[in-house]
Order: C-alpha cells, then structure tokens, then sequence
C-alpha cells in the first residue's frame, strides 16, 4: 500500500518532454522491503520515450515508499510489484499549440495524429502559411500528393499576400504599428541541408532555434534553444536558417525594421 501521496510523480517530469509533447505510461517493476523503501526499480514496459522511461524510474527509487506487507502481524518484504507511471499533458489550446505538437508527431512519423492536429491549427488560424506546410509534408508522407500540393499553393499564396500587403488579418498590425516579419515563399524548408549530409538519412529528430531578423529580412544570430540531442542535425539546423532562410522584414509605419528574438521549431525524420 502507498503511504501518503508519495506516488505522485509530476514534479519529476522532464522540461524537454514537456516542450516535445511526451506523453505516455510506463509499467515499473519493484520490491518493498519490511521497512517499506523501494529497491530493485526496473522497466518493464517502455512509455516509448526514454526520458520519461527515465524520470519514472527516478521518481520510484527516490519518492516512492510503501506501507510494508504484513505476515501474522508482522512486516516483512515482498517482491514483485508492479505499476504504472502515467505522464499526461494537457490538450492544446491555442492554434500555436495545436501546431507545434502536430509538427512534432509529424516528425515522430504519427502521421495520422500529426493530421489531425494540424487540420484543427489551421481551422483556428487560417491566414498561417507554417501550418499549411507542415500539412503539405504529412500529405506527401502518406502519398496524398494532391492534398500536399493544394496546402503548398495556400501557403505560398498567403506569404505572397503578407509580402505585398494582401486582405485584413493576413498580416496583423500591433499595439505599436509594427507588422510582423513572415517567411518568404519555401525558404524555412530544411529539408536540403538534411539531406546534405548522408550520415543524418536515418536520423531523427526536433531542433528549436532563436535568431534575429534584420531590416532586409535576413537572418542573424542563429542559435541552438533546445538541442535534438545530435549535434549533427542541430548543425544541419543551424546551417539551414543561417544560409536558407529568409523572410519578408518587419514593417513599421511603412518603413522595414529589424526584429529580434524570433524562435522556431525545425523537425529532420529519417527514412
């Protein structure tokens, strides 16, 4: 029996999988001696992500403790235990939200929950070009090339309204008359310099990037916010918004202006 509210384990779930929209449950295995502390913590059944396999398996060695079985009165140890660890998050809110986690199953090859996602992104913000190519990619995935093809000429068609000051919402003004910089035409895809390199073919994995945008739309300052946890695909993201990137500048009462602290989530999945 637990004792108290030691088996609560979401103190313990890891900053990046919260970012990577980890979710899942994990089987742990276990003793309980007669004193009732926890030994022998062992996986019995992967969540599918290592890092939440792992923060479980730290959660029971060293939260974890049990009021010890009894035998003619008397504790004493039991082996064998098991339970299940569950990580959850909360569903996605905002259009942002539904897009970022769509992109990234996108890039875990769960194409149909990467659809899903995405479809809803786009419903709540329809005037967002990313979301439509994100799409476009799990179409081409799962060889519905028409659809994809249909979600690339939106894109395009939407970042050539923002470019050329196209209808109301396709470029929103803010509080302080600066509209916001938005990527050119096919730029932002990095699927090139993924492919540049041989040794990434079977690679996967999620690269976020902070970097400024000058006054000409070019970009500067790259850098590695969270790394994929290769360095050769967080090079390969590095050099994609270094040399491929470019984006339509800022606009402030007509006139471009450089606009700092811009982030972006750049998804490589082998094949």
């Amino acid at each position: 029996m637990a004792v108290g509210r030691t088996h609560d384990c979401s103190a313990y779930v890891p900053e990046e999988s919260v970012r990577q929209w980890e979710t899942g449950d994990i089987l742990v295995g276990y003793d309980v001696g007669l004193d009732g502390v926890i030994s022998n913590v062992h996986l019995l059944k992967t969540s599918g992500f290592d890092r939440l396999d792992t923060a479980a398996l730290t959660c029971v060695r060293e939260r974890w403790r049990n009021t010890p079985a009894l035998e003619n009165g008397q504790p004493v140890a039991s082996p064998g235990h098991q339970a299940i660890v569950r990580f959850a998050m909360p569903d996605p809110v905002s259009a942002e939200d539904f897009y970022t986690r769509g992109f990234i199953e996108g890039a875990r090859k769960d194409y149909q929950h990467a659809l899903s996602d995405l479809t809803v992104a786009i419903k709540l913000a329809s005037d967002a070009p990313n979301a439509y190519r994100a799409r476009a990619l799990v179409y081409e995935a799962l060889g519905q090339n028409d659809l994809a093809a249909a979600d690339r000429a939106k894109a395009d068609a939407l970042v050539a309204e923002e470019t050329h000051g196209g209808p109301p919402g396709s470029a929103q003004r803010s509080d302080d008359g600066v509209t916001p910089t938005r990527p050119l035409g096919a730029t932002h895809d990095c699927r090139y310099f993924y492919q540049l390199n041989q040794n990434l073919h079977l690679a996967s994995g999620v690269v976020r990037i902070g970097y400024d945008i000058g006054a000409d739309g070019g970009v500067s300052s790259a850098r590695i916010l969270t790394s994929s946890g290769s360095a050769a695909l967080d090079q390969a993201a590095l050099a994609c918004v270094i040399d491929g990137w470019w984006n339509a500048p800022a606009m402030k009462n007509g006139v471009p202006v450089a606009s700092p602290g811009h982030e972006a989530i750049i998804s490589f999945s082998g094949r």
